[in-house]
C-alpha cells in the first residue's frame, strides 16, 4: 500500500476545522440572516422619528436574562420583533408546543416562536413595569416557507411587517414612557455591549479562522515560496540581447553579423544592417545582401 501525502494528512484535520468554523456561523446556529433582514428592511423604511430600534438585548428574567432579537419602541407600543429563516412547509398551531419544517428528506422540529415571545414579553413586563397592552408580538418567517394552515394571529412574513407596524395607530405609551422605556435599553444595550466578549460565538469564529490560516501557511509554506518564485521569474524582465563588435576579432565580427537584420530593396539594390543597439552597421553591399537573402526579419 502506498505511504499517505503528508499533504493529505494535513488536509484530514483542516476539513473538519473549516467544517466547525462553518457550522458556527451557520444560518441556523445563529439566525443571523433573518434578523439583519428584518433589521435592514425595519432601518431603511420604519420613520426613524417614530421608532427606536434594539437588537440583541439581553432581559433580566427571574434569576437568569432571555435574549430578544429585535425590539422597536414608539408610542404605538413596543413591538417584539422575532425573525426565523425557514424554507419548506411549516406546520403548527399558536398553541401547539413544537412545529414542524418540512423539507427534502426528515422534517426538522422547532420550538413554537410564538411562545418564545409569550416569555420574552412576559419578562419586558415585568422588567419595564408596563402592562401587557403596550406590547404586540410579531413573529417573522423569512425565506422561501409557506404554512399548511392558516397562519397564528401574531405571525407575518417579513414582506408584510411593516404594513402591520404602521396599521397599529393607537397611542399606547405616553411620550414620558417612551422616553424611559428607549432610556432603560439604551442603558441595558451600553452594559452588554462592554468588554471585547460580548458575541463570543463571533470571537471563536474568529479565533479559529486566524489559527487555521496560520497553520496553513505553516504546512504549505514550501509550496507557498516555490509559486512566489515562480511569480518573480516570470514578473522579471528578459535579458538584453548581447552585443558584439566587429573589432573584436574574426569569432566576434562572425557573430556580430549572425545579430544584424538586414533588408535588401531589389527595386533600388540598396542594402541596409542594423545592430542590436538601433544604430547604423557599415556592412558592405554583398555581404548585406547575404545576410538580408538568408532570412533576416526586415527581408523585402
Amino acid at each position: 500500500m502506498p505511504p499517505i501525502s503528508p499533504d493529505l494528512i494535513h488536509l484530514l484535520w483542516l476539513i473538519p476545522g473549516l467544517a466547525f468554523v462553518q457550522y458556527l456561523g451557520s444560518p441556523r446556529q445563529r439566525g443571523t440572516i433573518a434578523r439583519n433582514r428584518v433589521l435592514q428592511l425595519l432601518s431603511a423604511q420604519l420613520e426613524g422619528h417614530q421608532f427606536a430600534l434594539f437588537e440583541g438585548l439581553s432581559i433580566p428574567s427571574g434569576g437568569g436574562t432571555r435574549r430578544s432579537d429585535l425590539l422597536a419602541v414608539s408610542k404605538f407600543g413596543i413591538f417584539v420583533i422575532h425573525p426565523l429563516q425557514r424554507n419548506g412547509q411549516i406546520t403548527g398551531g399558536e398553541f401547539q408546543a413544537r412545529w414542524k419544517e418540512q423539507r427534502i428528506g426528515r422534517p426538522k422540529r422547532f420550538d413554537n416562536p410564538v411562545h418564545e415571545n409569550v416569555l420574552l414579553i412576559d419578562a419586558l413586563k415585568s422588567w419595564l413595569d408596563l402592562p401587557a397592552s403596550r406590547f404586540y408580538s410579531l413573529v417573522v418567517f423569512c425565506g422561501r416557507h409557506r404554512f399548511s394552515t392558516k397562519m397564528p394571529g401574531p405571525v407575518v412574513a417579513d414582506s408584510d411587517l411593516l404594513s402591520v407596524i404602521r396599521a397599529k395607530r393607537k397611542k399606547l405609551l405616553s411620550p414620558e414612557q417612551a422616553n424611559e422605556v428607549i432610556r432603560k435599553l439604551e442603558e441595558r444595550n451600553q452594559h452588554l455591549s462592554q468588554g471585547l466578549f460580548r458575541d463570543w460565538i463571533a470571537v471563536t469564529r474568529l479565533l479559529l479562522l486566524v489559527t487555521l490560516i496560520t497553520a496553513a501557511g505553516w504546512i504549505y509554506r514550501d509550496h507557498l515560496i516555490t509559486v512566489k518564485n515562480g511569480i518573480i521569474a516570470r514578473m522579471a524582465p528578459a535579458p538584453a540581447a548581447e552585443i558584439f563588435s566587429p573589432s573584436d576579432g574574426p569569432i566576434a565580427r562572425k557573430q556580430w553579423e549572425e545579430s544584424l537584420n538586414c533588408a535588401y530593396s531589389s527595386d533600388s539594390g540598396r542594402c541596409t544592417c542594423i545592430d542590436g543597439r538601433g544604430n547604423l552597421a557599415q556592412v558592405e553591399s554583398p555581404r548585406c545582401r547575404e545576410l538580408a537573402e538568408r532570412g533576416s526579419v526586415l527581408n523585402q
